[in-house]
């Protein structure tokens, strides 16, 4: 199947412009840039933007964050064509999460085309996000996350089943999932080093 083909099952427009930056820069180079000083952060993804289709964030552990660190990552977004995926791993009641994604010092919603989720707390958080996307004038996207990478997690496969239980019953406009066993047409398959 084609990029095309695929970019004709998605429903999101965030990964729509995914498959567009694929095609375009002839990459699927996602760059995991975890470090905590903005001028490392700055430093590395200079070098590295015109290659890359998406850069994952943890903003919450950046030193020195400020609107400024946001207004230059938009800037080079913008001069190198790639997307911003927060790592933040919402996982609270819906409120809860609506709130950590569009207020406080974060504002996650004005500048992050994708953040991730957990189904823990139910699809609650889902749907908060979702109606978050609504109230504003953003295409933005959801990565979800039905496993994990670290030791003694306690994922198993019946959260990666309820995980596509949940997106087939509250959204499928999510763009991702971050698990290396699931295969779903129209939605991107995350996961690390693959």
């Amino acid at each position: 199947m084609t990029l095309d083909d695929r970019k004709k099952r998605t429903h999101n427009s965030v990964a729509k412009k995914l498959y567009d930056l694929m095609e375009s820069k002839r990459s699927n180079l996602i760059l995991s840039l975890d470090v905590t000083r903005g001028r490392d952060f700055f430093d590395i993804l200079e070098r590295v933007a015109p290659h890359i289709i998406m850069v994952k964030t943890h903003i919450d552990t950046m030193h020195g964050f400020d609107a400024e660190f946001i207004k230059r990552l938009i800037s080079l977004k913008e001069k190198h064509s790639f997307l911003i995926f927060e790592d933040r791993k919402f996982a609270d009641i819906g409120n809860t999460v609506k709130l950590q994604y569009t207020k406080g010092v974060f504002q996650i919603i004005e500048w992050a085309d994708l953040v991730t989720a957990h189904i823990f707390p139910g699809p609650g958080a889902i749907v908060a996000l979702r109606k978050a996307w609504k109230e504003t004038r953003y295409e933005r996207g959801l990565v979800i996350l039905p496993q994990m990478t670290s030791e003694g997690n306690l994922f198993s496969p019946e959260v990666r089943d309820r995980a596509l239980e949940v997106y087939r019953s509250v959204s499928r406009r999510w763009v991702a999932f971050a698990d290396s066993r699931t295969r779903m047409a129209g939605i991107f398959n995350f996961c690390s080093g693959c």
